[in-house]
């Protein structure tokens, strides 16, 4: 609603935003007549200009393309010049490396002979650092054997020293072994007194502790059964309180809202019959109007229809007299208020086009009273093609058109076709058609051509002429053509126009006496639902204080029962809990005898296990001190034992060792004799004497290369500077050719701005090709200036202001859619908001009903209820009282978790009974349930079960065994599930099966 009222605001601004527009196009239209004329003299001065520049264009291009064409044959002789001196300059080049690679030769042989005397050299160099190395190692030869004789002496002593000490240290082992089996022997008979001793004393604390926890239990029992007595006699006062201060419930007070009740829904029911009544009516009337709505709609449109093609029509035969030169000829002669011609005159159906065939530009004639003023006119002619003719004597007219007609009595005169109210001016027309017969078909036209006279014709509705000798085909040539035809149509849409508006008139006044209808019913529909609003809502509060009190009368005599049941309970539980309290006091006294007994036993144990432990840790120390020295014996041979073998394995090693060393020593004595460097001396001399010998071979061949040198570079100078020559002629001819093309480019462009111009008309051309570029430009400049001065300047002025008035008229049909659209729409969520009221409070008072009837099963009685928070069921929320019986809560948050969930539960299926489905999930609900509401929630469960299969997942044993089937999932291997399934039925009757047997 509100975006239809947006839009409306919208459509209206729009609307006013447009009628501006229409004023602006309105100035815009003037300033573009004035930029056209500017327009064209301005494209006429750019074409003779461009046509000048393209001109001087071609003659820059020739210019240019004479010169390309003397410097190419200068580039010719050039290149010539320079392929002789490229070919001379290869061949002293391939003599050059001829040379050059017998230098290259040269070179490396003397690299050669140097490299080999380098080599000599370097060997020796390498013998004389041999024998010096030689002579470092047999001096170091010699050191090592007289260092490893040394250090055999030595190793030897310390090998005796060794045997000695392990001699010594077999006796102590020995002696220490016999000693630390004599008082191991003893160890065990101690550890069997202290072991049974260890036995005996847990054994008292054993009995200890059991008695120390049956006299603990035996006290907690005591104090648990005074504490229940004193919370039993606490539950029975008040229970007895409880029973004192219930209510009473006034039987006549609930009759009363009974009746009451009754009467409204009766007085509600004659409401709603007639509401019915009263929509339905209004439907009618919504009908009637929504059927004369679419009449107007439609005569509406054929008459916008009209308008637009009469518009059309109209624009089309005023543009016929749009020659603005002619229009000020006649303007300044003041004719331009007489009639035209084809204004006075009434042509025959279907014979239009041939009347407009036979007079052609005189269907436009002006009548004027004496042809002799025209010549007051010869010094300011028309134009262009213009006609004017003076009435006929009328007595003239007929006694010619009676004459002509007289031999031609089968022949239906053209004039005949016209019908027009002047005398006059139907005179003129018989002057003009003399000898113009009608014919109905071109096929009897040519067939009866002999008989025609000359000056005489024959013509068809086509407009096609048959005279005695040819025929004339006629074809539309001006925009005359079809003018009496489309007068025709003009006068004929206006008309129907007319009697269309008249029609549109009367459905408005029709619809306007159905809406003043519609809107009185309606005003009717919404009292009457406020009414019946209104006695609905006094009829729910009626029967929420019926229920109300009922409700509480049930409670009173449940809260009665319950309280006289709990007495009696009270009384046998305080006989029971006293009978267990005396016997407990009997119970603590005898263990508390048994306790003092057992820890006197506990004490002496104690110290006799004290005593046998002291004796078998002294025992037990020995023998650890004499293990700890068998120990060290025990080492301290294995020691003297490594000890030997290591010395007896250094001295075979220095043996071997000097054996290696005696063996080298002799190698190297060997080696440093051979070692001689007389025969190197004698090579290096010989390669001495190759070198000089290739020095003097390069010398000869560098100075020969130094002079073929200088004549490689006074030729490459010379071609140097032929081919410098040639890139400047190139860069010349490149300059050349840019110009030809930016002379090609200019007289492109020019060319291309000419076509864009178009044909320009001669006369206007005539006038500016001789003049000068200068001239031209300051006219271009002149124009261009003025074109400025206009502005900005919309050329479709003429067409944008038609679519702007399609555009306004197109918008207030919009903006009364809009209108009638919001009222629409205020009726239909009038309707919505009714329907809706009645349906939520249906649905509310049904779940209040199952809720009541749920929660009551549930608790085996007490009361629970959803109230409304607001006034307007809409918009109000929804709040949930729940007492169980017994409570007097005064929010739901005071209640235990077993009862909440319960209370959930209910509000849940009271829901659920509104529109039962074949299947339930229920997951995990009974989570925080005890056993007392778990069987009360599976009570309801297997009530509700009859229509609905329900599926739950729970933990608790009591909820399993409501289940007809089981299924669970089990994990025998580490990440592999398995499904189990159980039917209860079956097990049930193969159980009963086995028991029978």
């Amino acid at each position: 609603m509100t975006d239809a009222r947006s839009n409306l605001q919208r459509v209206d601004d729009i609307l006013e935003e447009l009628e501006k527009q229409q004023q602006h196009l309105e100035v815009q239209a003037e300033r573009a007549t004035r930029y056209q004329d500017l327009h064209r003299q301005l494209i006429a001065a750019q074409h003779a200009l461009w046509s000048q520049r393209r001109q001087q264009a071609i003659t820059a291009r020739q210019a240019a393309q004479d010169e390309i064409a003397r410097l190419t044959q200068e580039m010719e002789i050039i290149r010539a010049g320079v392929q002789e001196t490229g070919e001379q300059l290869d061949e002293r080049r391939m003599h050059h490396r001829a040379v050059n690679d017998r230098q290259h030769q040269i070179q490396g042989e003397l690299y050669a002979a140097d490299g080999e005397i380098a080599r000599i050299e370097q060997a020796i160099r390498h013998i004389r650092a041999n024998k010096e190395q030689l002579d470092r190692q047999i001096a170091e030869a010699a050191l090592q054997l007289q260092n490893q004789e040394e250090q055999l002496a030595g190793i030897r002593q310390n090998q005796m020293s060794w045997q000695d000490k392990l001699a010594q240290a077999k006796e102590v082992l020995a002696a220490s072994k016999e000693e630390h089996a004599l008082e191991t022997v003893k160890l065990p008979q101690m550890e069997q007194a202290a072991q049974s001793d260890q036995a005996g004393l847990a054994g008292l604390r054993e009995k200890l502790a059991l008695a120390r926890q049956n006299e603990k239990l035996q006290q907690s029992q005591r104090t648990y059964a005074e504490k229940t007595l004193n919370q039993l006699l606490i539950n029975r006062e008040r229970l007895l309180a409880e029973q004192a201060s219930q209510p009473e419930i006034d039987p006549a007070q609930l009759e009363e809202l009974q009746i009451e009740s009754a009467e409204l829904a009766d007085l509600l029911e004659q409401k709603k019959d007639a509401l019915v009544a009263l929509e339905a009516q209004i439907r009618s009337v919504q009908q009637e109007r929504d059927d004369i709505r679419q009449t107007i709609e439609s005569l509406q449109r054929d008459l916008a229809q009209a308008y637009a093609r009469c518009d059309v029509l109209q624009r089309l035969q005023d543009r016929i007299g749009d020659n603005q030169d002619l229009n000020a000829w006649m303007a300044r002669l003041q004719l331009d208020g007489l009639p035209r011609l084809w204004q006075q005159i009434v042509v025959e159906a279907g014979w239009e086009t041939a009347l407009e065939a036979v007079l052609r530009e005189r269907i436009q004639a002006v009548v004027v009273d004496q042809l002799e003023q025209i010549l007051d006119w010869e010094a300011h002619r028309p134009s262009a093609k213009w006609s004017v003719c003076a009435p006929v004597p009328l007595n003239q007219s007929v006694s010619d058109n009676a004459a002509t007609s007289l031999g031609k009595r089968m022949w239906k005169p053209l004039s005949a076709t016209l019908n027009c109210p002047d005398p006059a001016v139907q005179a003129v027309l018989a002057n003009w058609l003399r000898g113009v017969f009608v014919a109905s078909s071109l096929e009897l036209a040519l067939a009866e051509r002999v008989q025609l006279a000359p000056g005489e014709m024959l013509v068809t509705a086509e407009g096609h002429s048959i005279t005695a000798c040819g025929v004339s085909y006629f074809a539309p040539d001006s925009a005359v053509h079809g003018i009496l035809q489309r007068q025709r149509e003009i006068v004929q849409i206006r008309e129907e126009c007319d009697l269309t508006g008249k029609s549109v008139s009367s459905r408005q006044e029709a619809l306007a006496e159905v809406e003043q209808r519609y809107q009185y019913i309606t005003a009717e529909v919404v009292q009457m639902r406020q009414t019946i609003e209104e006695i609905r809502v006094q009829q729910h509060d009626r029967q929420i204080e019926i229920v109300q009190l009922m409700q509480q009368a049930e409670r009173v005599a449940q809260q009665q029962t319950r309280l006289e049941a709990g007495l009696a309970d009270l009384a046998l539980q305080i006989e029971e809990e006293s009978l267990q309290q005396h016997q407990a006091k009997t119970a603590l006294a005898a263990c508390e005898a048994e306790r003092i007994e057992l820890d006197a036993q506990v004490n002496q144990a104690e110290a006799g296990c004290q005593e046998s432990g002291r004796v078998l840790a002294v025992q037990r120390s020995l023998i650890q001190r004499l293990s700890d020295r068998l120990h060290e014996a025990v080492f301290s041979e294995q020691n003297c034992q490594s000890r030997v073998v290591d010395c007896e394995q250094r001295i075979g090693m220095i043996g071997q060792n000097q054996i290696v060393l005696t063996e080298n020593l002799q190698k190297l004595q060997s080696a440093h004799a051979d070692l001689d460097e007389s025969r190197l001396m004698t090579e290096t001399e010989h390669w001495r004497n190759q070198r000089e010998e290739h020095e003097q071979s390069l010398m000869a061949v560098r100075r020969e290369l130094e002079s073929m040198d200088d004549t490689l570079r006074a030729m490459e100078q010379a071609r140097m500077q032929a081919e410098q020559r040639l890139r400047e002629c190139g860069e010349a001819v490149g300059q050349a050719r840019l110009r030809e093309q930016e002379a090609g480019m200019t007289e492109t462009q020019f060319a291309d701005k000419l076509a864009e111009l178009g044909e320009v008309a001669a006369e206007i051309l005539s006038q500016s090709v001789n003049e000068p570029a200068t001239r031209l430009q300051a006219r271009i400049n002149r124009s261009t200036g003025e074109i400025t001065a206009l502005g900005p300047v919309n050329l479709a002025a003429l067409q944008e202001l038609e679519a702007l008035k399609s555009r306004r008229i197109h918008l207030e049909e919009q903006s009364q859619d809009l209108r009638e659209a919001i009222a629409t729409l205020e009726q239909a969520i009038y309707q919505i908001d009714g329907e809706t009221r009645e349906r939520l409070q249906e649905t509310f008072k049904q779940v209040n009903q199952n809720l009541g009837e749920l929660f009551a099963s549930i608790f085996g009685g007490g009361q629970a209820g959803l109230v409304l928070s607001g006034e307007d069921i809409l918009d109000a929320g929804v709040q949930l009282n729940a007492q169980p019986p017994g409570k007097r809560n005064s929010s739901i948050h005071l209640l235990s978790g077993g009862e909440k969930a319960l209370t959930a539960l209910a509000l849940v299926f009271s829901l659920f009974r509104l529109n039962p489905a074949p299947f339930c999930l229920l997951d995990e609900v009974d989570a925080p349930l005890d056993d007392s509401n778990a069987a009360r929630y599976c009570e309801l469960v297997k009530r509700m079960s009859g229509e609905t299969q329900f599926l739950f997942i729970s933990h608790n044993k009591i909820a399993m065994q409501m289940a007809q089937q089981l299924i669970g999932v089990t994990m025998r291997e580490q990440g592999v599930s398995r499904v189990v399934t159980v039917d209860i039925g079956k097990m049930m009757e193969a159980g009963d099966l086995s028991a029978n047997v």
